[in-house]
């Protein structure tokens, strides 16, 4: 079970029409809680340097998609929802389908593995684009992969550091529900360098990980090639901060 909080930001120029000057929005909150269940593949006690396990659980949103920030216009600036990168939740529940593994190469430093997707039944949120856009912001499926290597700097503490590559992305297509080709979606697909550290003692853990953007294909939306001339923007992090506190039970 997790229960994430998240800050973030974003600045542009050109917020609305005829606009050039730079403005900023913010959200900060608790995000949606995750329950997740995952099984051992193989025998841990006996397959200690490599095993895979598998995982499903779901996604409730309990974090606001809402939170309030300004939009400007040419003239003016009025209180509206942050733009929906930044939001703590996406305002719908989903389920997780979830894999991973890990193998010793050597002694101390092991290969790692790990997927996710998140499947959104619900086809929008009630916000809108803009406070005068028909338009609304989908809940959108999003995956993640992560491939990379950890090694075992210091065994009596607990510490180690890992190195890898990291794959997010917002399909075209979910896999259930609708509004593809009706709502805002920001479909892409992201590269991140992936450095992180882990410290473990006992029953608790501590990890940190700071992805760095190194490529993003902003792929065009149903909506977008629908709408001829239509270009949504982005909103992608150069890099990003994770740190999670876990204890076992």
């Amino acid at each position: 079970m997790s229960l994430p909080f998240s800050t973030a930001s974003i600045t542009r120029a050109g917020w609305g029409p005829g606009n050039p000057a730079l403005h900023q929005q913010r959200a900060t909150g608790i995000g949606d809680l995750s329950v997740l269940g995952a099984l051992w593949l193989l025998d841990p006690k006996s397959h200690q340097n490599g095993n895979v396990s598998v995982g499903l659980g779901f996604k409730a949103p309990t974090g606001s998609h809402t939170k309030s920030s300004w939009f400007y216009s040419a003239t003016d600036s009025v209180a509206f929802p942050a733009d929906q990168t930044i939001q703590p939740s996406d305002g719908g529940w989903g389920f997780t389908l979830q894999a991973q593994a890990f193998q010793q190469v050597r002694e101390g430093i092991y290969l790692y593995g790990f997927g996710t997707y998140t499947a959104n039944p619900k086809d929008q949120t009630e916000v809108t684009f803009s406070p005068t856009s028909p338009l609304h912001w989908s809940v959108p499926d999003v995956y993640q992969a992560r491939l990379g290597a950890a090694v075992s700097v210091w065994p009596d503490q607990g510490l180690s550091l890992s190195l890898g590559g990291r794959l997010d992305g917002i399909p075209k297509n979910d896999l259930f529900g609708g509004g593809d080709s009706t709502t805002v979606k920001r479909t892409s697909r992201i590269i991140y360098a992936d450095p992180g550290l882990s410290l473990s003692r006992g029953k608790t853990s501590f990890t940190l990980s700071v992805p760095i953007r190194l490529y993003v294909n902003r792929m065009k939306s149903g909506l977008e090639e629908r709408t001829p001339g239509a270009v949504n923007g982005g909103g992608y992090a150069k890099y990003l901060i994770f740190a999670s506190f876990s204890r076992t039970l």
